[in-house]
């Protein structure tokens, strides 16, 4: 499961690299190099697309540590469900 894992994670922090979060047409999040109505650039959505690739490089430390999936609070397993659903999650369901 790590190596399919890790697949993933490297393949959605090479979308958020390359396009600042969008995966295709139907994504509502525009690149980060989208204009706002004023002509300027969205730094909302750029740090929105630096967030998720932070998390993304935070999971995949901790895979290679052997630790993704513990809570980093009280090193209990993560839901399995919940990981599935969000695989960046950080901490059990004890500590939001």
């Amino acid at each position: 499961m790590g190596a399919f894992l890790r697949q993933g994670m490297v393949a959605i922090r090479a979308t958020l690299v390359d396009d600042g979060g969008v995966d295709g047409d139907s994504d509502p999040m525009p690149a980060p190099e989208a204009t706002t109505s004023s002509g300027g650039l969205d730094v909302a959505r750029l740090g929105v697309a630096e967030a998720d690739l932070a998390a993304v490089e935070h999971a995949l430390g901790r895979l290679d540590a052997g630790t993704w999936g513990t809570c980093e609070t009280c090193g209990q397993t993560i839901d399995a469900g919940v990981l599935r659903q969000h695989p960046t999650r950080r901490t059990c369901a004890d500590h939001p």
